[in-house]
């Protein structure tokens, strides 16, 4: 026996009078909910717990153009950042620079927004943006998406206040 009234013009209606189990289906919806509530609360705490092992300073060494550079950032719990950068050229020259400003970390993705480069304001919006690949007590390993070939970068932890 079906419960639809087919002589509806917009299409079949259900019989009021048929009981629903809506309170099994209010428990299902519920049930649900905290296990998505869970989910997210178990993601948060990860990143939580990943925001807070970055936290520190972190050396970065690479070679460009003949170039040897040296950059340490150092990540505050506060959610800003510090980066020191020196660039050594094999004739002996060094040129240096340093960034200030906030660091977020979504799970999956850091990011730094620069507000200042050697003490004068940044104009526009400018980040340097990481895909997380590892991190370790010593190392961090991300992906930088910013540069052709998305190179993978390393980063070694230091003690703060390490010249680059």
């Amino acid at each position: 026996m079906s419960h639809e009234k087919p002589n509806c013009p917009l299409g079949p209606v259900r019989d009021a009078s048929v009981r629903h189990s809506w309170p099994i289906d209010a428990l299902a919806v519920f049930a649900l909910s905290l296990l998505v509530t869970a989910c997210d609360n178990a993601s948060t705490q990860r990143n939580d717990e990943i925001k807070g092992r970055l936290v520190g300073a972190w050396l970065q060494e690479s070679v460009f153009d003949d170039w040897k550079i040296r950059s340490v950032v150092t990540f505050q719990k506060d959610g800003t950042f510090q980066q020191a950068v020196k660039a050594f050229a094999a004739d002996g020259s060094v040129r240096g620079e340093t960034t200030a400003g906030e660091w977020f970390f979504d799970g999956e993705t850091l990011k730094r927004r620069y507000r200042t480069v050697n003490g004068k304001p940044v104009s526009g919006i400018q980040f340097a943006s990481y895909q997380f690949v590892s991190l370790s007590d010593t190392e961090l390993a991300c992906v930088d998406h910013l540069t052709e070939g998305k190179r993978e970068v390393r980063f070694r932890r230091v003690p703060e206040g390490t010249a680059p």
